[in-house]
């Protein structure tokens, strides 16, 4: 198990993005390690950027696009 995500996305302290899929769990070792925690809904006119699970996406980024 690990912490419900209201993205659905988690990240880890090295910036790594990913899906319930592919993040690891809370008993895995990696998640204490690599510091993962849910990444949070953002007020929109705040956020920059709009994440994505980078194992899922097609061109490995994390970074959907870049918001204006």
């Amino acid at each position: 198990m690990r912490p419900e995500s209201p993205t659905g996305l988690y990240w880890s302290m090295h910036g790594e993005v990913a899906c319930a899929t592919h993040a690891p769990t809370a008993d895995d070792p990696r998640w204490t390690k690599e510091g993962w925690a849910s990444l949070a809904a953002a007020d929109a006119k705040k956020v920059r950027y709009e994440y994505q699970c980078q194992h899922c996406a097609s061109d490995g980024r994390a970074i959907r696009r870049l918001r204006e």
